[in-house]
Parts: structure tokens; C-alpha cells; sequence
């Protein structure tokens, strides 16, 4: 259905899901005039170059105006995976600078609307709060976890933008009732299958290493977002300790399970890490901090109890071992292998502990209890 009122939308798209949004916006606002933006400098039919104008404050000694305060600030380096490896002081040059970029474009065209992804770096994050002071509608777009649904948040939020059937619940539920049943968004996700292809991964990650450096030189856009992310920060394949994380597995996990009544064991599903469903849609700031939560949930949890951790298929080869050398000081822990079944270990188990993902609706759909790590710990 069309949106009448809306005169203009920006829409601030990645190349790698430049036709998506290509597809989408003429079909929702067809009477208004769309513009498309770029995190990525010199990117081809986009009505200004974002980071062009982001380097000229940067390095600019000009002061940038303060749209953001302190805490703001703060907020903005605790959740985004690139400001977290820099200086404080630097961190927030590049946050005043591009808020200052961003404010400009906005400015510049006053759009009603911004259509984008969901919230998963500091530029969105920026275009998200600068819109909404405007009092203007920033929609975010991420792929469900319902296979052939897709959903409209900001940072992980529920938006209830229609009404729902009762025939097209029963049909998706019947879905998710499946035993075989997996999530679309793993399929675009490249999970190595044994030693040769995590191997495979490492040297990728090290040609990364040698192409990165360069691409940012050529493309002159050394504090690209991309280009120092995809690689070097968190979940890569960098480290050859890293491939040989079979040895950690518990084989005997299941003999073990079937020791313990369900109400008594609790399942812990482990995120891919880092990634937006962490580092914006935690709303405790120190459950970004995920592996180390984790740690601190299993010290709160009795001895009696039966703890099963569950590595993210995703994560094979980019864990750091040493999280699973902790795992192993607690007696209660059981590390599963990624590759099983999770909907054989959700029958184990009688409660669940998790982040976000399709694991905690699975186990609530099958009755278990679900806390969600959005408290205090």
C-alpha cells in the first residue's frame, strides 16, 4: 500500500543491498521523490558523497557543532564495533564530525522519511536519532526470522504495522513446529565444514588483511566503516588457534543430558558476535559485552544445574579460545558443537537464556521458559 503524504525519502542503502531497496522504495512511496545515500565514498548515483562530506569536518580544525552530549557520545562507542577500537578522543571526533555530515544532508533535503537497514553502526545510528529530533519517520528494515517475512524496527524494537489473521499464525507456526526448520537468514551464511574449509577461512582473512589496506588507500576512505570491520574486529578467522576448537566440544553432552530432568537444565544458545542484534538491540549497555555475560550467567546458576552452551554455526573458526578455556572451569558446563541440532538440545532443556535470535522463539513456541539478558547482572 502506498504512503500518500510522504514528498520525500532518503534512503541510505549499502551497495550489497542497493537493489533491494531499489525494488522496495518506488512501490511503498510512489509519489515521493527518493534520493539514495551511501556509507561508502565515490559510490555511483547517489545525490552527495556522505563520507566526502564526513572528511572535510574530520580534518577540518574547525570545531564541528555539538549535536550529540557526553553520554550520547559514550553510548554511540560502547555499541559500535569500530569505535570500540579506537581512542575515546578520536571516537568522538569521527561522531561529531559525521553528525555534522549528516545534519548537513538532512538539512539539505528535508526528507519525511529515511529508509535504511536496521541500526547497526554509529552512521545509522546517527541518521536514526538525528530524523527522530526532527520528528520524522526513520524506518529500519531487517530480515525476520520467519522465513519469507521481513521487519521494520529501529534497534530491534516491536512495530505493530498490521493486523494479523489467525490463519496466517497457524500456517507460520505450523512452519516454525518443524523439526527441520531453519531460518532463511543462515542461509547467506557461509559456515565452514571441518578443518580444510576453516583453514580455507584463515588465509582469507589474511588476504583481507593485505586487499583492505589497500582499498581503503584507492578509495581514499581510510575511516570506512566497512572496510575496517569485515575483518580484524571480532568474529574473523585470524588466528590459526582458532580452527582448533574441536578439542572443546563435549561429545558426551547428550549422555549427560539425559541425567538431568529438563526443569533443572538451561540452555545457553551462543550469539554471533558482534553484530547489531548485540550492540543495539541490548538495551543494558553491559550485555554487549556478550561472552563475558555469559560467563557471569553461569556463575549465577546452581551447581546442580545442568548449563548447555551451543556455539552460532556462524562462529566456527572465530571464537577466541580462550572463552572456551573458561567454559571448561565450570563442571555443570557442557560446550555443544555447533553443527547439532538445536531443536534436539531445546528438548533437554527446560529453560533458555538468550540475546535475541530464533532459538529463544523456538523454545517459547515449545513451552520452555525464556528469560531474555536485558536485566542487571
Amino acid at each position: 500500500m502506498a504512503v500518500s503524504p510522504i514528498k520525500s525519502v532518503l534512503v541510505v542503502a549499502r551497495p550489497r543491498v542497493r537493489s533491494f531497496f531499489e525494488y522496495v522504495a518506488p512501490r511503498v512511496f510512489d509519489d515521493a521523490e527518493i534520493q539514495y545515500l551511501s556509507e561508502n565514498r565515490g559510490d555511483p548515483d547517489v545525490f552527495l558523497d556522505l563520507m566526502a562530506l564526513f572528511y572535510q569536518y574530520n580534518d577540518s580544525k574547525k570545531p564541528c557543532r555539538e549535536l550529540f552530549n557526553d553520554a550520547d557520545c559514550e553510548e554511540m562507542i560502547c555499541r559500535d564495533r569500530f569505535l570500540r577500537t579506537l581512542s575515546v578522543e578520536k571516537a568522538k571526533v569521527m561522531i561529531r564530525s559525521m553528525s555534522c555530515a549528516i545534519d548537513d544532508v538532512l538539512s539539505q533535503i528535508e526528507p519525511d522519511v529515511v529508509l535504511s537497514i536496521m541500526t547497526d553502526n554509529y552512521i545509522v545510528f546517527i541518521f536514526e536519532r538525528l530524523q527522530m529530533r526532527r520528528k520524522k519517520l526513520y524506518v529500519g528494515t531487517v530480515v525476520s526470522l520467519l522465513n519469507g517475512y521481513s521487519r521494520l524496527t529501529r534497534s530491534g524494537e516491536l512495530w505493530k504495522c498490521r493486523a494479523i489473521a489467525d490463519e496466517e499464525v497457524e500456517k507460520v507456526y505450523s512452519v516454525l513446529m518443524a523439526k527441520n526448520y531453519r531460518p532463511d537468514i543462515l542461509k547467506g551464511v557461509w559456515i565452514p565444514q571441518g578443518y580444510f574449509q576453516v583453514i580455507r577461512a584463515y588465509f582469507k582473512e589474511k588476504v583481507k588483511n593485505i586487499v583492505f589496506p589497500i582499498m581503503k588507500r584507492i578509495k581514499r576512505d581510510p575511516l570506512n566503516f566497512h572496510y575496517n570491520c569485515i575483518h580484524g574486529i571480532g568474529a574473523t578467522s585470524d588466528r590459526l588457534t582458532k580452527i582448533l576448537t574441536g578439542q572443546y566440544y563435549d561429545e558426551n553432552w547428550e549422555c549427560e543430558a539425559q541425567k538431568f530432568d529438563s526443569n533443572k537444565t538451561v540452555l545457553i544458545p551462543m550469539q554471533f558476535n558482534p553484530e547489531s542484534s548485540i550492540d543495539y538491540m541490548c538495551q543494558n549497555l553491559e550485555h554487549i559485552n556478550h561472552d563475558e555475560i555469559v560467563i557471569k550467567i553461569i556463575k549465577l546458576i546452581p551447581k546442580e544445574r545442568l548449563v548447555l552452551i551451543k556455539e552460532h554455526p556462524a562462529m566456527v573458526g572465530k571464537k577466541d579460545v580462550e572463552f572456551y578455556k573458561r567454559l571448561k572451569e565450570f563442571s555443570n558446563v557442557k560446550l555443544i558443537a555447533p553443527v547439532e541440532n538445536m531443536r534436539k538440545v531445546i528438548d533437554y532443556c527446560g529453560h533458555v537464556i538468550t540475546w535475541s535470535g530464533s532459538t529463544g522463539l523456538e523454545a517459547r513456541l515449545l513451552g520452555k521458559h525464556v528469560m531474555l539478558s536485558l536485566i542487571h547482572i
